[in-house]
């Protein structure tokens, strides 16, 4: 499947950034992975990029991003059906559930770990730009990637919590027809 990227300004500059028709070898994904080699540093700053191994990646650590974003859309339509009003109409399982919240579990540690990588900016070991007009770039660059992540993880934190209350409902409504079905038998 296609990830979607949004590019500011990218209806202004449409021209310089589309990739010519004959480049595109799969015209069915503009934006799958597959073409990323060929699109991969456009809107970067060569100078930055000659210095600052942190500032090459970000492209990357975009598109990963965006990858993500859709990920939990898709997670969040499969934990709508679960909760919200169409539980009432279905039967929501407690496994889906918590099946839902063991990916998204894994998803939060791996974004935490993405976090600490780019508040590290890689690792202190690799070169970086001193004070310079190129330096406030990359770190622009680093904190846009940081919110975007910390959006992400925020994100699945509310999926989780989404998912806790499903699970809470599921659990309070099994118990209710277990006390009703006793009472039952105990008037016969």
């Amino acid at each position: 499947y296609p990830t979607i990227q949004h590019r500011p300004g990218v209806v202004l500059q449409s021209d310089d950034l589309a990739l010519p028709y004959k480049e595109n070898k799969i015209r069915m994904f503009p934006q799958s992975a597959s073409l990323l080699h060929q699109d991969y540093g456009r809107l970067l700053y060569v100078g930055i990029m000659r210095r600052d191994p942190f500032y090459v990646l970000h492209v990357l650590f975009s598109f990963r991003a965006s990858s993500v974003l859709q990920f939990l859309n898709m997670m969040d339509s499969k934990i709508s059906s679960e909760t919200g009003y169409a539980m009432f109409h279905s039967a929501p399982t407690l496994s889906n559930l918590l099946y839902h919240q063991e990916i998204l579990e894994s998803h939060e540690v791996r974004l935490r770990d993405i976090i600490e990588i780019i508040r590290r900016r890689g690792s202190p070991d690799w070169p970086r730009l001193l004070n310079t007009e190129e330096h406030q770039i990359s770190e622009k660059s680093a904190e846009k990637l940081e919110r975007d992540y910390g959006q992400l993880l925020h994100c699945v934190q509310s999926l989780q919590k989404r998912c806790e209350r499903g699970m809470r409902i599921v659990l309070g409504k099994a118990s209710i027809k277990e006390a009703e079905l006793a009472l039952s038998h105990s008037r016969r």
